[in-house]
C-alpha cells in the first residue's frame, strides 16, 4: 500500500496544459478547404481566359498594322494585349460590325 501512495503525488505533478488538444476535422475546416480550392480554380480559369483573349488581341492587332514599322506595330501589339478585352470589342464593334476592314 505504501508503494500507491507515493504514485499519487507524480500523478498530480503532471502539468496537463503542455500538451496539445488532438487536432480533429471539423466541417467548417472542411468547408474552409472547399472554398479555398474553389478560389484557386477561379483564379486558374481567369488567368487562363485572360491569356487566350491576350493571344486574340495580339494577334488581331499585328495583322492589321501589317504594314506600319516595326516599332508602332510592337507598341500597338503591347497596348492591345494589355487592354485586351476592350481591343477584340473595337474590333468587333469598328472592324467586323461597321465594315472598316485592315488595310493590308
Amino acid at each position: 500500500m505504501d508503494n500507491t501512495n507515493t504514485q499519487i503525488p507524480e500523478i498530480s505533478k503532471i502539468k496537463t496544459g503542455s500538451v496539445p488538444p488532438p487536432e480533429v476535422t471539423t466541417q467548417q475546416q472542411v468547408t474552409k478547404s472547399e472554398k479555398d480550392n474553389w478560389h484557386w480554380f477561379q483564379v486558374y480559369t481567369a488567368c487562363i481566359i485572360k491569356l487566350i483573349l491576350s493571344i486574340i488581341a495580339g494577334s488581331l492587332v499585328w495583322k492589321c498594322n501589317s504594314k506600319e514599322n516595326l516599332v508602332l506595330k510592337v507598341v500597338f501589339t503591347i497596348l492591345a494585349v494589355m487592354f485586351s478585352e476592350i481591343y477584340i470589342l473595337y474590333y468587333a464593334i469598328y472592324r467586323v460590325y461597321m465594315g472598316n476592314k485592315c488595310p493590308v
